[in-house]
């Protein structure tokens, strides 16, 4: 049964719009999958640089307490980012959410360092440079 479940979930997550609730089931049953990790992630991140684009009044008043619940994915996106046997493209796609989480923070010194990483993975990757600025 828990392997027929992690097959729908596995469906599930291969569509762009997978919902935040199957990604975090899906992450739930497999917390070692690096590239379930990143999408994980990646739609909460990107739910709140939604926010903070589109209702920037909403996104200034809960500002810390958004912050604070990107914090939580830090550990989990260094864990992918620094792991060797992970695909590089997941590496990669970790370290642009740490330096994400950063910006949403107005932690940015750490940035340029990330941003070294992220080009020795993916030397030709222009979009790093447009985040750290």
């Amino acid at each position: 049964m828990k392997e027929l479940r992690m097959k729908n979930l596995e469906a599930l997550s291969a569509y762009e719009d997978a919902s935040l609730a199957a990604l975090s089931r899906l992450y739930g049953m497999d917390p070692t999958n690096p590239r379930i990790g990143v999408k994980f992630f990646g739609k909460y991140i990107d739910q709140a640089i939604t926010i903070s684009i589109e209702d920037k009044d909403f996104f200034d008043q809960n500002k810390a307490a958004i912050v604070s619940q990107l914090k939580q994915a830090i550990p989990e996106l260094e864990k992918i980012a620094t792991d060797n046997s992970a695909d590089n493209r997941d590496r990669v796609i970790a370290y642009m959410y740490l330096i994400r989480i950063n910006n949403l923070a107005d932690e940015k010194e750490g940035n340029q360092a990330i941003a070294d990483k992220i080009l020795e993975l993916d030397p030709e990757n222009s979009e790093v440079l447009e985040l750290v600025k």
